[in-house]
């Protein structure tokens, strides 16, 4: 059973839910419009490192669609490209002045392409060679997406801030077993003293964070149950009390009131 979390959702300003509907993007590039606000905005950053790989899986679509209908945003000026090199991930951002996008708002037509398929509708009804064709395609993006490593697209690490990765997963268990302000906070912290420490970066960050957590955890656990210094003094001074009245009691006053001496009970 689902059960989504109300305190987990990503911050979208009104104005832009109510303008992207306007712009006439198909099902697949509305697909990834929300993949990238997911993993950026979601993540109260700006912009993020995504793969055809994961857009693909995240999409539910064929690897080669998502690289067309990318494409074609990009060239919309929706997203910006903010860096990438041949064979690597591009580090996408989502371009919020609406008014720079490619104002293609025209309604769509006969024709155009039909992204499930990848095939054009036209008058007529499809003939038989194209619906082969299509089996055809269908059959060979399945496979395809079958044959996509699994690490490439569940172990893709989600960049934190600057210098902090954790996967999706590990993030919602540290998250579920110490709160995400907790999470949250110490991110922060990782990240800063990895600025500051450049050559001491930590390579599991997952686990540091835990560690980090839990040693705080105890630190706070133990200093609640430390007495105040002026409960410390006044338990001193009742140790020391508590000496000298065992020592008078050692060296108490026989019956008639005379204190012992420290010899006194070897005469005869």
């Amino acid at each position: 059973m689902a059960n989504p979390q109300p305190d987990r959702y990503t911050k979208i300003a009104n104005e832009l839910l109510e303008q992207v509907p306007k712009f006439k993007f198909n099902g697949t590039q509305l697909r990834i419009i929300l993949v990238v606000w997911r993993y950026t905005y979601g993540f109260r950053r700006k912009s993020h490192e995504f793969s055809l790989n994961f857009l693909a899986e995240a999409t539910d679509a064929g690897r080669g669609q998502v690289d067309r209908e990318l494409t074609a945003l990009i060239e919309r000026n929706v997203l910006k490209v903010i860096s990438g090199n041949p064979g690597k991930p591009r580090v996408l951002q989502f371009n919020k002045n609406y008014e720079e996008w490619d104002n293609d708002r025209c309604p769509l037509k006969r024709g155009q392409l039909i992204e499930e398929t990848g095939v054009l509708e036209n008058e007529d009804a499809v003939s038989s060679k194209t619906r082969t064709e299509v089996s055809s395609k269908t059959r060979t993006k399945k496979r395809n997406k079958e044959t996509l490593k699994k690490e490439e697209i569940y172990m893709s690490k989600i960049q934190f801030l600057d210098t902090v990765f954790l996967t999706q997963e590990e993030y919602d268990r540290l998250v579920n077993d110490f709160g995400k302000d907790t999470v949250d906070l110490f991110i922060e912290k990782l990240d800063e003293w990895q600025t500051n420490y450049p050559k001491k970066t930590k390579k599991d960050h997952n686990k540091t964070l835990r560690v980090w957590i839990k040693g705080d955890l105890a630190k706070q656990k133990q200093l609640s149950s430390r007495p105040s210094n002026k409960q410390q003094r006044n338990q001193a001074e009742m140790d020391i009390l508590n000496q000298f009245y065992r020592e008078g009691e050692a060296l108490e006053a026989n019956g008639d009131g005379e204190v012992l001496g420290r010899n006194q009970n070897l005469l005869p």
